[in-house]
Formats: C-alpha cells, structure tokens, sequence
C-alpha cells in the first residue's frame, strides 16, 4: 500500500516538453493510474465509460508539477530542446476520484494490500529444476 492518502491518490508519466497537448495526454495516462491504484481494479480502463472521463481528465487533477529528466545536460542546439522529456506529477483529492470510481461502479481498495509473491523458475540444470522465492523488489 501506498505510505499515505496523499501518496496513493498521485501518479507520474512521461511527457515531451510543457506544451498544454502534451499536459492533456499525460492527464489522461495519469488517470488511469490513479482510478488502478486506489480501485485496484484493473477492469477500469477497458470500460467503455472511460473514453468520456479521459476527455476530461484534466478537470480532475489538483494539482501537478514537472520534472525534467534532462535536469543538468545543456541544451547544445535548437532542434528538440523545446520537447525535452519531463515527468508530469499529479495530485489528486479523494472527494474527486472516489465518485468518478462510483460512477464506474467501483470503489477505493483503502485497507491493507498484501505484497506480491514472485517464483522464478530456471532451465533444468542436469535434470533438476525447482522454483526460487524472489523478493517483490525484484518482480
């Protein structure tokens, strides 16, 4: 689960320069990942209600900030400096998303979230093969 309320009620992508076209889409993916990671549903973007929400993604953010992922290398010419690659950080309030996942018949997952298990399982090595334990940071 995510440390905090306010934690589990942000997401980040990926975005080419600060242009409003490019805010829009990156609301969009932003949504989709906040309703998954409260709901926990991952029915939700496949719904047909989705495509209606998505238009107007950027209605639901409170707030949002950049990062650029370039921070620090100097632009050497004009071509491209301006779509450099920034994460796009939103944040949301639960009095926004919590009826946007009721309108598609959903809800937030707010109790404790198990961890994920994940087995690895190698080639046969002289006729043995068995499955290894891995911790969740490696999955």
């Amino acid at each position: 689960m995510a440390t905090t309320l306010e934690d589990l009620y942000s997401s980040q992508t990926i975005v080419n320069g600060k242009y409003e076209k490019n805010r829009q889409a990156g609301f969009k993916r932003c949504l989709d990942a906040v309703l998954l990671r409260v709901s926990g549903d991952q029915r939700l973007p496949a719904k047909p209600q989705m495509t209606a929400l998505r238009d107007k993604a950027g209605s639901f953010v409170a707030g949002f900030s950049y990062r650029d992922r370039m921070e620090g290398i100097p632009n050497h010419d004009d071509q491209g400096t301006y779509d450099r690659p920034h994460n796009l950080y939103c944040q949301y309030k639960p009095a926004d998303i919590d009826p946007v996942l009721a309108s598609l018949g959903s809800r937030p997952w707010l109790t404790e979230r198990h961890g994920w298990q994940c087995f690895w399982q190698p080639s046969a090595v002289s006729g043995i093969s068995r499955s290894m334990p891995m911790t969740s940071a490696t999955c």
